[in-house]
């Protein structure tokens, strides 16, 4: 998960009088709000056991 955000979104995030989050980046900051171990679980690629271990 060690990716670079793209130039282009980092000046728009930058910019907060522009940045209006889309109905899927709310969707998303619901779920990280509401399952905040699901993170973790997509850092290791929804292993099954490792997805087992952290629940």
């Amino acid at each position: 998960m060690a990716e670079e955000v793209p130039a282009r979104i980092l000046a728009r995030w930058k910019n907060e009088r522009s940045f209006v989050p889309s109905s899927a980046a709310l969707a998303l900051m619901g779920f990280k709000r509401t399952f905040p171990w699901l993170l973790k679980i997509a850092e290791h690629e929804f292993d099954q056991e490792k997805a087992n271990i952290r629940l």
